[in-house]
Order: C-alpha cells, then structure tokens, then sequence
C-alpha cells in the first residue's frame, strides 16, 4: 500500500500545479480607464457582462465608422486583450505590435508590452514573455505590477531559477492574490525538484496567510495537504497530521486529507486510529480513487490487527465496491458516447469550477461527474470548454445575424421604393434645363436694366396705373388733335398739361428708388440662381449617391447571405470537433480511471487469495 502513497504523492504535486498555476484573469484591471468613447465604454459594458463577442463587434463596428476619436489606443488595447480572452493570441499579438510606434506615450507602450507578454506567457514562449517584461520602463499599477512579478516567477521556476523565482514572489505584494499564487507555485516546483525544505518554507509561509477568501483557503488546503503527504514521505507522521488536520473538513482535498492521515497514523504503528478516518472515508462513498483506496486500506489496517476474517470481508467488500466503480465507469463511457456529455454541457449554464468548488457544484447532476475532477479542473479542459463555448456563442450569433437579413432586405426594399417615389420630384427640382431657361430670363432683365440706366429711361419704371394714366393721357392728346378745329379746348389742354407734368414729376422723381429696387431683385435674383444651381448639383450628387448606396447595400445583403451561411457551416463543423475534443479528454480520464481501479482491484484479489491461502495452511497444519 505504500506505492499507493507514491501515487497520492506524485498525483497532488502535479495536478494541484497544474490546476493552480493558470492566471486569474485581472479584469480590474479595467476599471482605471476612463471612458470617453461611446463604443469603448459599451465594449466595456459587454465585457463585464461576460459577452465577448459583443464587445469584439462593437469596438469593430466603432473601427469601421471611425467614431473612437478620444480613446482609439485604449479600444485597440482593449480588443487586443478581447481577442488574447477568447483564445486568439496571435491576432491579439498582432492588434497590440500596431500600437507600437514613435507616436504611442509611454504609459500606453508600457501597457502593450506587458499584453504581449501576457500572450507569450499564455504560449508558453517564457523567454520572449521575460524579455518583453523587461522592456517595461515604468512602474505598472498595483495589479498589473504583482502580475508582472508572479509571469517572472513563474518564468524563472520553468528554467529552474529557484532564486530569481524567489526574488519574484518576494517583490509581489503581500496582500495579492498573485503573491499566494506565486507561492503555492514556488512551493511545488521546489517539492517537485527534491529541494523538500526550501518547498516547504514557501508552502509554509502560504498557509500562514490570514485570509477570509474562499479561494486562497482551498489553496491553503492544498499546500497542507503537500506538506503533509511530503512529511510522510520523511517519515514524519505527527509532522503529517498536524498539517492534514488543519485542511477544511468538506473541501476540494478532504478526501485525500482522510486518506493519508489514515496512512500516517498506520505508520505510527496505530491501525485503529488509522481505521477511524478510512471508515469515515468510506462512509462518503463517493467515486474518486482517494475513496477506492480506503476500501483496501480498511482491510489492510485489519490484516495489521492480526483480523483476518474482518480482513477477508473488507477484501470483499472492496472487490464488490471496485466491480460496481467499473460498471459506473462503463455506464459512464457509454454516456459520453452517446453525446450526453455534451448535451449536459450545451443545455446548462456552467460555471468554471475551481479549487474551492468540486464540479458537482459547478455541473449539473450527470453519471460520470463524480470521475471527471480532475479533468473538468484541468487547465486543458478548461481551454476546450470556453472554445466550445465561444463557438456556440459565434454560431448562435450567425444565425441571429442571418434571420436580421430579411429585415434588412425590407428596410432595404422600403428606401427603394422612398427613394424611387421622389425620384420625379428630384428630378424636376435639379433640372438644369428649366434653370438654363431661367438664367435667359434672368440675363433679358439684366439687359433691360442697363438700357434703363444708360437712356435715363424711368417712363420703363411706371407701375400698371401710371401706365394706364399715360395711354389715357396719350389717347387724349389724340382726341386734341381732333377736335382742335372745331372747339375752343384751351382750358381742357391746360388741365391736359398739368396732369401730364405731374406724371411725368411723379415718376421722374421716384425712379432713383425704383432703380434702386429693381438692381437688388437682380441681386437677389442671381443670389436665388446662384444656390438653385448648386443646390440642384447637390441633388443629383446625392442622388447618384443615394443609388450606389442603396446598390452597394443590396449587394452586401445578398452578399453577406452567403457568407453567414459559409461561416455557420464552418461553425458547426468546428462545434462538432469541438465536442469530439471534449469527449476524447473525458474518455481519456475516465480510461485511467478504469485502469486505476482494475490495478485496486487486481490488488484485492491478490490479497484476499493471499489470505485464504494462509488460512488453508493454518487449517491444514491444525
């Protein structure tokens, strides 16, 4: 039983690093920008909302109508960390280089330089992650600066430079969650390599730590469980126990704390102490292989006590308990088969769980979620599952997008017949033609009004009644010439001359006025021709215009149809692959699950024949 310790030892040290050591993403990050630009502080809105995507076609839209004026390096930041978030460190990569010219200040190249650190960290590029934190000339702010310093530790952790990982660790802030991170990390790389004492120094320090975070007391609960499955392997029991009676007793680690005190109070020659935490372990019956293994450790502890009956039961107890955990496990494989899996996983909202958390509590009620901890803890699958759950958001959005496209070919099909409508209209109102005809006129009256000025004309400027009082006057004197023979018209032509004096007084006096009048109607006139022409210009401009638009968006319409069609195809496909990925690694896991189990079984079997063999002997020597 003791190579199960080994198991249980190996197992902690690299899957508990390997859970633990992916970045918390430090969304607060981006609380200290100010938002100034309508679509950067939707973009924000939606991020926070959990909508990426959402966010991503915003600051795009925003982008393509150039309407980010105030803040364009804070959105290209902004979509750049968007798109390292939804898994595309390359075009992220390629959005943060853009902004790195003689033009970008230097706190906003500071911050590029530590994104694209971030993503070389994230690709494991360690070296090309330290030089581009190296090239960071200022101090960061408080969070950024404590992420920084744990990317290094842990850079220097993966080539093995315990001191400068140290010197990292020691520079984040004490009160960080990067800094309890950074330490667990340290801790483990260090147990890993055998350096047990220094491991054991950070391991310490962490678990020292007065915290009321849920988080940072599971992260407790793992260093103690290390350092107390290392003290075992010292062969320091009461060392061990101090430290495994400290874990939460119904946490991520419980299991594996009962285990191994069991096995520390065996190796203080006290089976029954020993006994008292495998029973209770066994009385959890739960399916993970911490639980398995209590069963033969049960009827070890009795084999110790020199039981061999009860020895003997427990053997066959834990074969009973080994046949139904690989019928589970079948029943299991069968389901994730047969996509109920995958079902579980598309029909419920999943929170990503964490050390805090076991993955019942993050996963619906399903029949092989008591053997995928591990897996649905693992940093892989987590990378897989938002994949899976960005496709679906992305084909979700296709066809939102494509069932719009009927609403955009009517509102499309409506400015048409608009436009159409006032064509005629338009048409009338810019045309030159009528213009060219009123510009004739316009250049008569022009013509008219500088024969009125050169000949002194102002008999042109009577109005209508001085017109008709001058043909009176005029068909008088006609009458005159007619008459003058045969009447004595003296008086009548005094009066004639008086009248015609006082006309022509009239009319000669107002002319500088009517002349004046009449110049600025010219004025004005040329005014009203003058914008008439431009306007009219302007309409059929906008016109034409309006008919490429409306040109251009019909056969973007069309066009986009069959594009949203192509990527929802691709989409599904890659949905599709997606879910074989997710399958493959729950299989996976479940395989060395079985294998887990056959091996404790085929070990029970062995002891148990063992036993009825030495029993066979005592029989027969009696």
């Amino acid at each position: 039983m003791y190579f199960s310790h080994r198991q249980i030892i190996k197992f902690s040290a690299i899957s508990l690093l390997l859970c633990l050591c992916a970045p918390v993403s430090a969304s607060g990050e981006r609380h200290e920008q100010k938002v100034t630009d309508l679509a950067y502080g939707t973009s924000l809105y939606y991020l926070f909302q959990d909508q990426k995507l959402r966010a991503i076609t915003e600051l795009g839209v925003a982008k393509q109508r150039q309407t980010l004026k105030n803040q364009p390096d804070d959105a290209e930041l902004l979509l750049g960390g968007l798109y390292f978030e939804y898994g595309l460190p390359e075009d992220s990569e390629q959005i943060l280089t853009r902004l790195l010219n003689e033009k970008t200040d230097a706190a906003t190249t500071n911050r590029v330089w530590f994104n694209l650190a971030r993503v070389q960290y994230e690709k494991n590029n360690y070296k090309q992650a330290e030089e581009l934190l190296a090239r960071i000339s200022e101090q960061l702010p408080a969070s950024r600066e404590a992420q920084k310093n744990y990317m290094l530790s842990n850079v220097y952790i993966n080539n093995q430079q315990f001191d400068q990982a140290a010197k990292m660790t020691s520079l984040i802030r004490p009160e960080s969650n990067w800094s309890a991170f950074s330490q667990y990390n340290l801790g483990v790389a260090l147990t890993n390599t055998e350096q047990l004492l220094q491991g054991q120094l950070w391991l310490t320090k962490l678990i020292s730590r007065q915290t009321e975070e849920a988080e940072l007391h599971s992260l407790q609960d793992a260093a103690r469980l290390l350092l107390g499955l290392n003290a075992l392997r010292k062969n320091l029991p009461d060392e061990s126990i101090k430290y495994l009676s400290n874990i939460q007793a119904d946490g991520a680690f419980t299991n594996r704390a009962l285990l191994a005190t069991g096995w520390a109070w065996s190796k203080l020659s006290n089976p029954r102490k020993a006994l008292t935490y495998w029973l209770t372990l066994a009385e959890r019956e739960q399916h993970d292989g911490a639980t398995l293994e209590a069963y033969l450790a049960i009827a070890n502890a009795y084999e110790q006590l020199d039981n061999k009956p009860l020895a003997i039961q427990h053997y066959e107890l834990a074969l009973l308990k080994f046949d139904a955990s690989l019928n589970k496990l079948d029943e299991a494989v069968e389901s994730i088969v047969n996509m109920e899996l995958v079902n579980t996983l598309y029909s419920e909202n999943i929170n990503k769980p964490g050390i805090q958390n076991t993955i019942a509590e993050s996963l619906p009620e399903y029949i092989a979620t008591p053997y995928l901890h591990q897996v649905f803890a693992s940093k892989d699958f987590q990378q897989t599952l938002l994949n899976y759950k960005e496709l679906i958001e992305i084909h979700n959005a296709l066809i939102s997008w494509k069932s719009n496209l009927p609403t955009l070919q009517l509102m499309l099909l409506e400015r048409i017949n608009s436009f159409e409508n006032k064509r005629q209209l338009i048409a009338q109102t810019s045309d030159f033609t009528q213009l060219k005809n009123l510009q004739q006129q316009r250049d008569l009256l022009a013509l008219k009004v500088r024969r009125i000025k050169q000949n002194s004309d102002y008999y042109a400027l009577a109005n209508e009644d001085e017109i008709d009082y001058l043909e009176q006057l005029e068909d008088l004197k006609v009458v005159f010439e007619k008459l003058q023979n045969q009447h004595d018209l003296t008086e009548e032509k005094e009066k004639f001359r008086i009248m015609s004096g006082l006309l022509q007084w009239n009319i000669s006096t107002d002319y500088p006025r009517r002349y004046w009048s009449l110049q600025h109607q010219l004025q004005l006139l040329d005014r009203a021709l003058k914008q008439s022409t431009k306007s009219a210009a302007s309409l059929q401009q906008a016109s034409k215009i309006n008919v490429v638009k409306l040109n251009d968006f019909k056969q973007r319409i069309s066009g986009q149809g069959s594009e949203i069609e192509r990527m929802e195809i691709n989409a599904s496909q890659l949905i599709e692959q997606q879910e074989q990925l997710i399958n493959l690694q729950a299989l996976e896991a479940l395989e060395k699950r079985q294998q887990h189990v056959a091996q404790l079984k085929l070990s029970a079997r062995y002891s148990l024949t063992r036993l009825y063999d030495e029993l066979s002997k005592l029989r027969s020597a009696q």
